[in-house]
């Protein structure tokens, strides 16, 4: 969107530190153009373009340099060419994740703050509904209950997203969950539990080398969470015997770790 109302901030400006941006939306705008032009630069150089990168950089080479070495293109027409990929007219924006805007209060701290309490109050009703029908085992009710609450938030969130998943994955639904757990992967990857859910959704729907992949990123994000091992070394035991007797061990001494705790 910025691309295309020509807000896009300069390359030159992220540096030395997105830190010093003027604003938060400035900071997230920042962070897009990052990983956009690193797609970017991969679909055009691939693996080997970006080990170049890497080495270049590694070696002591500029920026500049580095990627002129990668790309093949100098700069200008690097740069022009990226800003035609990112305002081509047959891009579908993404959601626009809802900014987390600062709060402060009087003689406390908020720190403790969850996501959930960000959310508009008739959402967080329905949620609190949903979550009560969930308790009491009534999981189908729930789901409509979550549903209404996803109609009335600006963007998706894991807030909402991990409850109504979790349901969908009980009810026998990993088809319908795959698409919401997949939008949501993108927009927060750092979320560890939206991986272990899209794993359990390609494991009911039979897609045994996605769910790896799933579990392996959730591993990465969480690697010290007993439950993670031990779902993938199930999941390996039929087909890599050696993975799955390894995850079997982490998945017995991280369980013991957290017992002795």
């Amino acid at each position: 969107r910025a691309a295309r109302e020509g807000r896009l901030i300069p390359l030159r400006r992220l540096h030395p530190s997105i830190a010093h941006l003027p604003s938060q939306e400035d900071a997230a705008l920042a962070y897009a153009e990052t990983s956009s032009m690193v797609r970017y630069l991969f679909e055009r150089a691939g693996d080997g373009g970006l080990k170049i990168l890497l080495e270049r950089l590694g070696d002591g080479a500029t920026l500049d340099q580095s990627l002129e070495s990668a790309t093949k293109l100098d700069m200008k027409r690097l740069q022009s060419w990226w800003r035609q990929t990112v305002t081509g007219t047959r891009q579908t924006p993404a959601p626009v994740v809802q900014l987390l805007s600062k709060r402060f209060k009087r003689g406390r701290t908020t720190t403790g703050d969850s996501l959930e309490s960000l959310l508009e109050p008739e959402v967080r009703k329905l949620l609190r509904v949903g979550d009560l029908l969930r308790l009491r085992g009534h999981i189908a009710a729930a789901v409509f209950e979550y549903q209404q609450a996803e109609e009335r938030v600006p963007s998706p969130t894991p807030a909402l997203t991990d409850r109504l998943a979790a349901c969908l994955l009980a009810l026998g639904k990993a088809a319908e969950a795959e698409p919401m757990l997949l939008k949501i992967a993108e927009l927060y990857p750092n979320h560890s539990t939206v991986h272990v859910q899209l794993g359990q959704a390609y494991e009911a729907l039979g897609k045994r080398e996605e769910a790896k992949d799933a579990y392996l990123r959730a591993i990465g994000l969480s690697p010290f969470h007993p439950a993670l091992h031990c779902t993938l070394a199930k999941l390996l035991e039929r087909t890599e015997q050696g993975s799955a007797t390894r995850e079997h061990e982490n998945c017995k001494l991280l369980s013991q770790n957290a017992a002795d705790l």
